[in-house]
């Protein structure tokens, strides 16, 4: 793939962001707690045109630094790290050994917790793509994979199962710590809130039964 077209120089960051994304959200959160001034780059569901100009690429979330330089999305929480070092990613004694830890449960948010969220919703979100043709491809898109999304709605009770199950996973860490790791946040926080970011952009959320869930996730979105 040819390279990206080099953008001018920008006061502010820009982040390349789909809204039903879990990853895209994630980094939207990593921006904000970091304090890195960005622009919300709103990316229409199956339309990445611009994505590829300016990053040679098609994946979001994506991030265009003031320079101009694309940061790819396996990038965009190091990169973070290394323009804002505080407030870290990485709380606590050994920054390379929490790093380790908050990739692991990283890879469970994205790989586990996020698709046990996805079937749970997916029938939910049409409705919640504005754009017609964003929400014909998005329809085309999942049913290839998934099927009808109407047989996905009738078996929402059952997904739901799914969603209980690792929320009450994340709720016993939470037993004694205000965060994943500690009383400070750290990458995995992020990764998680992203994880189960389809809820809240379908119009569902966090069982109500999961209240120190619920109190940590309004903790972090305050962040």
């Amino acid at each position: 793939m040819a390279a990206p077209a080099r953008s001018a120089p920008r006061s502010v960051a820009r982040l390349f962001h789909l809204g039903p994304s879990h990853y895209c959200e994630k980094a939207r959160k990593i921006l904000q707690f970091k304090r890195i001034p960005f622009e919300l780059v709103d990316v229409p569901y199956g339309n990445h045109q611009q994505v590829i100009r300016e990053t040679g690429q098609d994946y979001v979330p994506a991030v265009v630094t003031t320079e101009g330089k694309p940061v790819l999305w396996p990038e965009i929480a190091d990169w973070a790290q290394r323009e804002r070092p505080e407030p870290t990613l990485y709380p606590g004694a050994g920054p390379a050994h929490v790093r380790a830890r908050c990739r692991v449960i990283e890879h469970w948010a994205h790989n586990v917790v996020e698709e046990l969220v996805w079937r749970y919703v997916v029938a939910d979100v049409p409705e919640r793509i504005a754009d017609p043709q964003a929400r014909w491809v998005f329809v085309e898109l999942q049913e290839r994979k998934r099927g009808p999304l109407e047989a996905m709605a009738a078996r929402k009770g059952e997904f739901l199962a799914g969603v209980k199950e690792v929320c009450g996973l994340m709720q016993g860490v939470l037993a004694d710590n205000a965060y994943f790791l500690g009383d400070k946040p750290s990458l995995a926080d992020f990764a998680l809130y992203g994880a189960l970011h389809p809820l809240g952009f379908s119009g569902n959320e966090i069982p109500r039964e999961f209240a120190p869930l619920r109190t940590w996730h309004e903790r972090v979105d305050r962040l």
